[in-house]
């Protein structure tokens, strides 16, 4: 006869093994899973098991077919353990953070931790210790633009194919196009980037790697194809490759810059990496920067971002294109002043 404890946490191993709906596990794949972790039990004790559960529990069930199909409740928060007021803060400054980058779909998983933080944060409250929610704030260093909006449906077929190695079929709208494209596809990776997440994956039966963007699915469904795995496929070595855009050539230079003394101390805070060596402003009110970069388009933007708070000397190409947009600018917001 099993022993107490045994039983309880074979019982708390059960209640995670559960997911929310309109995701669903069956009592044969629970079974595998509870012995997968050392629980052995016979499908009929697994029943019983979920059936008592459910009275203490908002569990749904889906009994027109065999095995049955097991889910919490939507709405249900199921955090174990329970969350404390220094965690619950940490996911309220989550939420606004992910809120401006990630599309809603791809965020409702974690729905009910934030739900949890702020019944958390909303009982200090009552208890007199004042309003948590109105007291902390995120706010972004350049401007956001909202996130792509995705379909959740399509969010969450898109990531268990991912995850599962599926094939999938799927509707795609191109950037141009004005009727979608029908594909099957198989789902390598996913990437999130300016505010759009991305499926990196290969078509048919070619090799290439093609990017989807998620809020371009019209509709996804499993496919009836077998998968197909890039076995020495690496996400990494794709983005380290220019996959995005981002690597311009395999060098690296040494950036030397004049930097202004609000910049320097941004930079004394928040250094641009590992190897960044800053001088003081001297008398004429301006520091040195000195680092290695790689040669990509990130540092670029990110030079144009600062401005006239950074004068750059060395590389001369990365110095000469800033030359080159700041005469275009100039060139441009000259013809407004003769008006």
């Amino acid at each position: 006869m099993p022993r107490q404890s045994d039983t309880l946490l074979r019982t708390l191993t059960l209640l995670q093994l559960l997911p929310r709906s309109p995701s669903s596990i069956s009592t044969s794949d629970l079974q595998q899973k509870l012995k997968d972790r050392g629980f052995e039990i016979t499908l009929r004790s697994l029943q019983r098991d979920l059936n008592k559960l459910s009275a203490q529990f908002p569990l749904l069930c889906e009994d027109t077919q065999k095995p049955h199909l097991w889910s919490f409740d939507r709405s249900y928060n199921r955090t174990l353990p329970g969350m404390d007021i220094n965690q619950a803060l940490t996911w309220v400054m989550a939420e606004q953070y992910l809120e401006a980058l990630m599309p809603a779909a791809v965020l409702d998983s974690l729905t009910p931790q934030f739900d949890e933080a702020h019944k958390q944060l909303d009982s200090v409250q009552a208890n007199g210790h004042g309003k948590w929610q109105h007291k902390v704030r995120i706010l972004p260093q350049h401007q956001n633009l909202l996130p792509a909006e995705a379909d959740p449906d399509i969010w969450r077929a898109i990531s268990e194919a991912l995850l599962h190695h599926k094939a999938i079929d799927v509707a795609y709208l191109t950037r141009y196009g004005d009727e979608p494209k029908l594909y099957c596809i198989h789902p390598q990776a996913m990437v999130h980037r300016h505010n759009v997440s991305y499926v990196l994956a290969t078509v048919k039966d070619y090799n290439d790697i093609r990017q989807f963007a998620l809020h371009r699915f019209t509709a996804v469904k499993t496919s009836l194809a077998d998968y197909r795995k890039l076995e020495d496929f690496s996400v990494d070595e794709y983005i380290g490759q220019g996959g995005f855009g981002y690597v311009q050539s395999n060098r690296e230079y040494t950036l030397k810059a004049q930097i202004s003394a609000e910049l320097f101390i941004r930079l004394q805070e928040t250094p641009l990496n590992r190897s960044q060596q800053l001088e003081p402003p001297d008398e004429s009110g301006w520091g040195r920067l000195t680092t290695t970069v790689k040669d990509e388009q990130a540092i670029l933007w990110w030079l144009q971002s600062m401005g006239a708070a950074i004068r750059v000397e060395e590389p001369a190409e990365y110095r000469e294109e800033l030359v080159r947009q700041a005469a275009e600018l100039v060139k441009w917001h000259a013809k407004f002043s003769h008006h």
